[in-house]
């Protein structure tokens, strides 16, 4: 995938996301990440975090300060929709944790929504791609 964003191939780049699960943490040869690549376009760092389903807590905690605060939030939001997706018929815990943490609710909740059905929690590593 990375080749594919020094191309500036971004169609095919967000086709490959939606089709199969990838490693957020994985480093090109030149150490950079998807998200590395797309630092200055909000657009595809919301479709690689709509993607995401799953953020290494280790890779999230060493990244707090190389992104900008913008993209830690995605980043972050993106995590608790991931987490929340494993359970997301409690909608009144959806409701709490989205207020506690100041997301806008119906959006969280639909995102929640959406990312458990993508994600396969017996199964979730049978489709990954390294990028």
């Amino acid at each position: 995938l990375q080749k594919l964003c020094t191309f500036g191939e971004d169609d095919k780049v967000i086709e490959m996301l939606e089709e199969g699960q990838f490693d957020l943490s994985y480093e090109s040869l030149d150490g950079r990440t998807l998200l590395d690549y797309y630092q200055n376009d909000r657009f595809m760092q919301e479709k690689v975090a709509s993607n995401l389903i799953y953020i290494p807590g280790s890779w999230l905690d060493s990244k707090r300060y190389a992104f900008d605060q913008q993209t830690l939030a995605l980043l972050l939001y993106h995590n608790s929709v991931i987490i929340q997706a494993k359970n997301p018929e409690d909608i009144e815990k959806l409701k709490r944790v989205a207020k506690k943490k100041e997301y806008d609710v119906e959006r969280f909740i639909d995102d929640v929504i959406r990312k458990s059905m993508r994600i396969d929690y017996g199964n979730s590593t049978d489709k990954t791609i390294s990028i």
